[in-house]
């Protein structure tokens, strides 16, 4: 008996050793394969705002193992003019990338479009709703050659937060591109908020850079506060947003980090950098053997973010309350 017992010991500590062992040389064949072989990445962007987008995926690759000049290119113009994104994906698709990321929901939709024969996979980020877009079906089985991250449908818990910053604020403005399907989809998740808030939405349709621009020239005289939704084309001009906000004490919420880290008061958001990183995760997955659509969307962590500055700029007091709810709080 005592034989047959240091015989069983001995067969599991072989076993032990050897799947120890085989699991040494698959990460290390990982290692070996992201070193032989060269992948080359594209990425499409239409918003300054989400260069740091760009910087967390690039820094998220190399944590991977994946380094620019050795095992991986990256193929970036910067931001680009909305007219300009499908000969921009054709012309990434022509020279047969391993991988587009498409920045924003109007690239997403393009990709989604553009990609349909050639199945090059696509990693989208941000976008609202990729299923109301049109870009997957289902968001744990995405299918076909796309996945990403999703910032979900925290545009009316935004609102929700800019009523609790100003709850005098009646009137909201609410600009927005009616080609994009992002504000359009916030826009309808928002309503039923507003209504339970007794807020009236002020929606402005700014199809073009002049639109908004004259927008922020000649703002509607009876709006309390200003809601900029997600929306690239109306974000592209978050600076201006800001000190037409600091110049009328319009307490104004922004769609991303980086708008309140550039002088808008607030925003109820994700980070774009921490969600270049989780997409640079995904393309990782891509690049060692799974299917796009078999990885499901992901949703960004959403923070709410204050800047102090801006407040102080616009005369306007964040309560202490407010203040301890905050998860980042810009005060330089």
């Amino acid at each position: 008996m005592l034989q047959n017992k240091k015989l069983i010991v001995l067969i599991l500590g072989i076993v032990v050793v050897a799947a120890i062992i085989g699991l040494l040389v698959m990460l290390n064949g990982d290692d070996e394969e992201k070193e032989d072989k060269h992948y080359t990445v594209a990425i499409v962007n239409i918003a300054p705002v989400l260069e740091s987008v760009v910087t967390g995926f690039k820094e998220g690759m190399a944590e991977k193992g994946y380094i620019e000049g050795e095992n991986l290119t990256i193929l970036y113009d910067g931001p680009i003019a909305r007219d300009a994104i499908d000969a921009t994906l054709q012309k990434y698709i022509d020279q047969k990338v391993d991988l587009i990321v498409a920045l924003a929901t109007p690239v997403a939709v393009a990709a989604q479009k553009l990609t349909v024969d050639n199945k090059i996979p696509v990693v989208f980020v941000p976008v609202t709703d990729p299923v109301a877009a049109g870009i997957v079906t289902d968001l744990k089985q995405p299918g076909a050659n796309l996945t990403g991250i999703m910032t979900g449908q925290g545009e009316a818990r935004r609102l929700e937060w800019l009523h609790t910053l100003a709850p005098d604020a009646k009137r909201i403005l609410l600009p927005y591109n009616p080609a994009d399907q992002s504000p359009v989809q916030s826009i309808e998740a928002m309503k039923p908020a507003a209504e339970t808030l007794e807020l009236e939405l002020v929606l402005v349709e700014t199809p073009d850079a002049d639109a908004v621009q004259a927008l922020i020239d000649n703002l509607p005289e009876d709006i309390d506060a200003i809601f900029l939704p997600s929306d690239s084309l109306v974000g592209s001009l978050f600076t201006a947003w800001a000190a037409k906000a600091a110049e009328l004490g319009l307490p104004t919420s922004a769609s991303t980090l980086s708008h309140v880290e550039g002088g808008i008061l607030s925003s109820y958001s994700y980070n774009p950098r921490e969600s270049g990183k989780q997409a640079s995760r995904l393309a990782d997955q891509i690049f060692t053997g799974t299917q796009p659509g078999d990885l499901p969307v992901e949703t960004a962590e959403l923070f709410l973010s204050l800047n102090l500055k801006a407040a102080e700029a616009m005369g306007y007091e964040i309560t202490d309350e407010m203040l301890r709810q905050a998860q980042i709080i810009i005060r330089e």
